[in-house]
């Protein structure tokens, strides 16, 4: 699904004369996301998607209607800002410079996604996983917080999609229906990133 979407968003909205190349200014993204869709797998979506040896009419709805339409629909993820007419980065810069309206879109965006995860966290509860599922949350939000404020004087910090969503993945990652969707619309926007734009770092020199 990785290479299949990948290739989509280069050749079919970006017009890559090759499918399968990098961004330009950019190198090997298809093998770093490979790796990247690995462990995305390997912690996240095997969790929630059904085995093939299950039944097939079951298997199909499940990973096909409620996993694979929703990563194919999140390819497009390029047009939202359009329909919703706004556009930001999550930038120090660019949040320092967004009108009303973007900070409404912003707001229900967070609150959208604040409510996703505290959903999934009542799963990761029941699941009898809060501990882990919210200390290995926990460990990746320090880290960036270490990091930026080690490199505070010297860089910035940019959250891109594709590191956004795809991070959510592994905790969207069990067998609920609104789970599967959000898990396949996650990891759809962060292929389309990797696609359109590439790995670029989390942390930019400042000029």
């Amino acid at each position: 699904m990785a290479v299949l979407g990948y290739a989509y968003v280069a050749a079919v909205l970006t017009d890559r004369a090759n499918p399968l190349a990098s961004p330009p200014g950019n190198a090997y993204e298809l093998p770093k996301l490979l790796a990247a869709a690995t462990v995305m797998w390997l912690v996240g979506a095997r969790k929630t998607l059904r085995p093939f040896a299950a039944p097939w009419g079951r298997t199909a709805l499940w990973n096909g209607l409620l996993w694979a339409v929703p990563f194919f629909i999140a390819l497009h993820y390029e047009y939202l800002g359009g329909l919703v007419g706004s556009n930001f980065s999550l930038t120090p810069h660019h949040l320092a410079r967004m009108s009303p309206h973007d900070w409404t879109v912003f707001a229900a965006g967070a609150a959208l996604i604040l409510s996703l995860v505290g959903y999934h966290g009542r799963l990761a509860w029941r699941a009898r996983i809060l501990g882990r599922w919210v200390g290995a949350l926990a460990v990746v939000i320090a880290v960036i917080a270490l990091v930026t404020f080690v490199r505070r004087e010297t860089h910035t910090l940019h959250i891109h999609h594709f590191f956004f969503f795809g991070m959510l993945v592994p905790w969207f990652r069990f067998p609920n229906p609104l789970c599967a969707l959000c898990q396949g619309a996650f990891a759809g926007i962060a292929v389309e990133g990797v696609s359109r734009w590439g790995m670029d770092p989390t942390w930019y020199p400042i000029p």
